[in-house]
């Protein structure tokens, strides 16, 4: 029963996903698993980026749709793509990506 339990919430909650991937070492993997949940709370929000969106046109899509805190997701998305793809291993960049997720949270919109 336990094994079902925590296999049928493992695939129903996407943030927690999220958070057991966040155990890898690569800084860009753990960039990965914030962005990913970042955008899980923006699609429950009713903002959802699809996948054929690259992340420049999801920033714009935001905008578009006058979502309040728009600047935000640019800083996230900019500096995870720094982060992923950008070569930087930069521990303290990787926590300043999660304070901005926990803020990125915290707004009521």
């Amino acid at each position: 029963v336990l094994v079902v339990m925590a296999a049928w919430l493992y695939a129903s909650k996407p943030d927690i996903r999220s958070l057991l991937r966040l155990g890898g070492k690569n800084p860009g993997h753990k960039a990965s698993a914030i962005y990913s949940e970042a955008l899980s709370f923006l699609s429950r929000k009713g903002f959802p980026k699809p996948a054929s969106m690259t992340t420049d046109e999801y920033l714009d899509s935001l905008e578009r749709a006058t979502y309040p805190h728009a600047d935000l997701m640019k800083i996230i998305t900019r500096k995870y793509l720094t982060l992923r793809f950008g070569g930087s291993h930069d521990k303290e960049e990787l926590k300043t990506l999660g304070k901005l997720l926990v803020e990125l949270k915290r707004k009521k919109t």
